[in-house]
């Protein structure tokens, strides 16, 4: 068994993805609309998902652009990056960015999209240990 996904001819967006045979494949009507992504990605290349967009000249999925903005919006200045297979800021995140470090050493960021800046960002850990500043709190309204 094997995963497939549907291709709208149209818009090369992703409809479906299922796991089936390539027999099974063969035997539908629509045939030549069905390609077989990697769910594992041991290609390398991202896998489909409902929503993608598949790009035929690259053979590639390409997820949708990411809402990591504070505010919930697509961060539509970000652009995909056919080598590494991923989407970019237009500005690479500080490189003091550390999500695994422990206490005052998890220094985090969010992107916001309106400003096209990163910010700094605090965990729930933080809060709870008075490790954010109050500009913080106050900006995500738990300070006023």
């Amino acid at each position: 068994m094997s995963h497939f996904a549907k291709i709208d001819k149209t818009t090369n967006k992703v409809t479906e993805v299922v796991v089936a045979t390539q027999l099974w494949v063969y035997e539908q009507p629509d045939s030549e609309d069905w390609v077989q992504t990697s769910y594992n990605q041991s290609d390398g290349k991202p896998t489909a998902v409902v929503g993608s967009t598949y790009d035929k000249t690259n053979k590639v999925f390409i997820p949708e652009q990411p809402r990591m903005s504070t505010t919930g919006a697509i961060c539509k200045s970000w652009v995909w990056d056919s080598t590494k297979y991923e989407w970019k800021p237009p500005i690479d995140i500080p490189s003091d960015y550390n999500p695994d470090g422990v206490g005052e050493e998890r220094i985090l960021y969010a992107w916001v999209e309106e400003e096209t800046k990163w910010i700094r960002h605090y965990s729930a850990d933080d809060i709870a240990n008075n490790r954010a500043p109050d500009w913080y709190l106050e900006s995500v309204g738990i300070k006023s």
